[in-house]
């Protein structure tokens, strides 16, 4: 008895150690779930029940980020007789204690609509006036993203924003469903709440509908540096005055309808402010600026919001089939506006969002201020376009009041020596009175090829009908890699007849060969449901390929 006391008791082994070591446990399951979290549920599930080192890991990983709200209620959802909810004990402090053990760990939620069936208002009342219920029922949270309006959800919603919460994702964007003036207190409610306790929230990306007092909420989030805003009809003045008050580095902004007056063509005409000089500067941290709405819109935002730091610009213009081309003609003094602002941009992208099948644009047949200010505004895009030295990628898709755009437009970028991905595709207005564009033929991709020796990318529409194939060259770009031509006929159910025989296929590739001999893609990705050999490139692309096999071989061979 006395010898075994003196011996000393056997030490723990060096596995029992680790297995016994929570942080080293957590940061193993941690590795491996983020991997493959879907899979990795069960055998976490699992894992939770060997110790209570394994368990604490394990609900970090199982809880850290919950898509449904349905697992936490169960814990103290009610019981059901007679289709009458009872409260028969009701949440006791244990149910709570449970209910905070997994919540407490939850640092990414998503609501959406309750799948508990069985759930009334009397249960949602019941909880919040319930004397165990903590302040904050997910106080880890970093990202919260609400899916729905219903009760429950804006319940949790509102109860679980506090100082840590860093994103919130709001997506309520169904008109056409329950009740819009009930939804709109919705946003009201939780703006409110974001403005008043997340003092740390960076990211807000909003889809629905917002009135003037969801936007003085969102005006008084200083802390926010992403916005994203998704919205049907808006008060425009009022969005944009929130947002020149916010300290925005990256900023997206689609607008279905805005509400108030457009500007007069006339009134701007008479102004001669087609390009008006920087008297102010705003939102000085924007980096990062995306626009769709339409014309008047997105000319009132060039006016009111001011960065002139900008390294990213993006305009969509959401066309309107009653604009008559009115919301077309002030694209190009729009941009003009924000180029003149910002000199540094790398990034410029302009494109018309439209259903091509359903709409055709057109001017007015006889000569008026909305033909001036078009004309004039087209003449100042290409003069601020020209001056831009820095952009790295370049992408044009609206209509100009020029039929000689494509020349103009490669006078304006070929002195951009950091150029390396183009998209040259100008929407064409068609109509009475309208310029009829001249789309170039083949030679003017060798046009391309010898201004912009740097290009790397290039998409652009070429009249191949009626334009001839060169058979002599003078230069060749040894860096272009991607080259799609429009007409984009990837769509249709036959290919199209520019290409009718084998023997076009072939020049058209020997041509592109000598021109582009480091082409890699001439495809882009086909839609669902059609095969790759239906885009009308495909056959010259492979005839591209086997060109650069036939080259490659003859290189190897003359090596050897």
């Amino acid at each position: 008895m006395a010898a075994d006391a003196l011996n000393p008791i056997p030490n723990i082994s060096s596995m029992h150690k680790v297995l016994g070591n929570v942080e080293i446990i957590r940061k193993v399951l941690g590795y491996l779930s983020h991997h493959e979290m879907a899979k990795w549920k069960t055998t976490l599930a699992n894992l939770a029940i060997v110790n209570r080192t394994f368990f604490r890991a394990a609900a970090d990983e199982l809880w850290e980020q919950v898509e449904s709200v349905e697992p936490f209620l169960a814990i103290l959802k009610p019981t059901k007789k007679d289709k009458t909810t009872v409260f028969t004990t009701g949440v006791t402090s244990e149910e709570w204690t449970r209910f905070n053990l997994y919540a407490s760990r939850s640092k990414s939620l998503t609501l959406n609509k309750s799948s508990i069936a069985d759930l009334d208002p009397a249960w949602v009342l019941y909880l919040a006036t319930s004397k165990n219920r903590p302040d904050v029922m997910f106080p880890a949270l970093r990202s919260l993203n609400v899916w729905s309006a219903d009760q429950v959800s804006v319940f949790v919603a509102l109860n679980s924003i506090t100082p840590l919460l860093s994103s919130f994702r709001l997506f309520l964007n169904e008109p056409s469903k329950g009740d819009p003036e009930g939804i709109k207190d919705t946003v009201n409610a939780l703006t409110s709440r974001l403005s008043v306790c997340a003092g740390n929230l960076s990211e807000l990306n909003l889809t629905c509908p917002l009135d003037n007092a969801a936007l003085s909420n969102i005006r008084r989030i200083s802390s926010l540096r992403l916005l994203n805003v998704k919205t049907g009809t808006v008060d425009t003045f009022t969005l944009l005055m929130a947002l020149i008050h916010l300290d925005l580095e990256v900023l997206s902004v689609w607008i279905d309808k805005g509400d108030g007056p457009s500007p007069s063509p006339t009134r701007i005409a008479d102004s001669r402010s087609f390009a008006p000089p920087v008297r102010m500067q705003t939102n000085p941290n924007l980096r990062n600026f995306w626009i769709a709405a339409d014309g008047a819109i997105l000319y009132h935002s060039s006016l009111i919001l001011a960065p002139c730091e900008l390294k990213n610009l993006t305009i969509n213009l959401l066309e309107l089939q009653e604009s008559n081309g009115y919301h077309q003609s002030l694209m190009p003094l729009t941009l003009s506006i924000h180029m003149a602002r910002n000199p540094g941009l790398r990034s410029l992208k302009t494109q018309m969002l439209r259903d091509p099948a359903t709409f055709t644009a057109s001017i007015p047949s006889t000569r008026t201020d909305l033909d001036d200010l078009w004309v004039h505004g087209t003449q100042e895009f290409l003069t601020h376009l020209a001056a831009q030295r820095n952009l790295t990628q370049l992408t044009i898709g609206i209509a100009f009041a020029s039929p000689d755009i494509y020349s103009q437009l490669l006078d304006a970028v070929q002195d951009m020596p950091e150029l390396r991905v183009l998209e040259l595709i100008p929407e064409e207005m068609s109509g009475v009175g309208a310029p009829k564009m001249k789309v170039p033929g083949w030679e003017f991709l060798e046009l391309l090829s010898k201004r912009l020796q740097q290009l790397q990318e290039l998409t652009i529409r070429l009249d191949t009908n009626t334009s001839t194939i060169p058979t002599n060259l003078t230069t060749k770009n040894e860096v272009l890699r991607r080259l799609y031509i429009y007409p984009d006929f990837s769509k249709l159910s036959q290919p199209p007849a520019f290409f009718p025989w084998v023997d076009d296929w072939i020049k058209a590739a020997r041509y592109l060969d000598r021109l582009f001999p480091n082409l890699e893609s001439m495809t882009k990705s086909t839609p669902p449901g059609l095969e790759p050999t239906m885009d009308p490139w495909y056959p010259v692309e492979k005839f591209v390929f086997s060109l650069q096999e036939v080259r490659t071989q003859l290189v190897r061979e003359l090596g050897a």
